[in-house]
């Protein structure tokens, strides 16, 4: 098992433990497995959301991420933490089942957000104790200070679309870039075409806005 990097925000005398998990992408086309080892990395990119989440963390919030991509390293289900935070699509909803009825049934809080959270959120209820819905931008600050301070509720959804410019460049410092083939630039969300084999409109728009 690799070892799991982290890294700290904040500046209080404690931090808070969250244990950040990418599920393994099933093999599909879209993994481009053939690709991927025909360079000699473990995967095709890194995941782009949880990097986002690390770089919206509040100044006035001490917490410590652990990054764990199992499309790079299994993940740590011994893991001393205080919360666990999954995201992904719909194609990982066998794990994301599994990681949050794991570790809850360890007594670790679980996070779940991501757009199978977001577009399918009656198949997720009752499955972690915070459920995000939509874009995450205000509403995982506003959840970290939530928590921080015993106050977290139950579901942080956001309502309509957020301003791209409040959406950070994303934290890519626990990642090694090398496991990877490519690694993500985001210019803009939203699309205008409606292909019925994409999510994409339900979740981020028929409008381009760009960063």
């Amino acid at each position: 098992m690799h070892r799991l990097p982290s890294k700290k925000y904040g500046t209080g005398p404690e931090y808070k433990k969250i244990y950040m998990i990418a599920p393994r992408h099933p093999y599909s086309f879209w993994s481009m497995k053939g690709t991927v080892d025909a360079l000699r990395a473990r995967t095709l990119m890194p995941n782009a959301a949880l990097a986002t989440l690390m770089a919206l963390t509040p100044d006035n919030v001490s917490v410590e991420y652990i990054l764990a991509d199992e499309n790079v390293s299994d993940i740590d289900w011994k893991v001393q933490c205080d919360l666990v935070a999954v995201t992904g699509s719909s194609l990982h909803l066998d794990t994301i089942h599994r990681v949050c009825r794991y570790f809850r049934d360890r007594g670790i809080p679980v996070a779940l957000g991501g757009t199978y959270a977001s577009i399918e959120p009656d198949r997720c209820q009752g499955l972690a104790d915070y459920h995000f819905i939509g874009e995450a931008e205000y509403t995982w600050p506003r959840f970290l200070k939530e928590w921080a301070d015993g106050q977290a509720v139950p579901v942080y959804e956001q309502q309509g679309y957020i301003d791209m410019e409040d959406s950070p460049m994303p934290d890519w410092s626990l990642i090694n870039v090398e496991d990877y083939v490519n690694i993500p630039i985001q210019t803009s969300r939203g699309c205008p075409n409606r292909c019925d084999f994409c999510d994409v409109i339900q979740y981020v728009g028929q409008r381009y806005r760009v960063k």
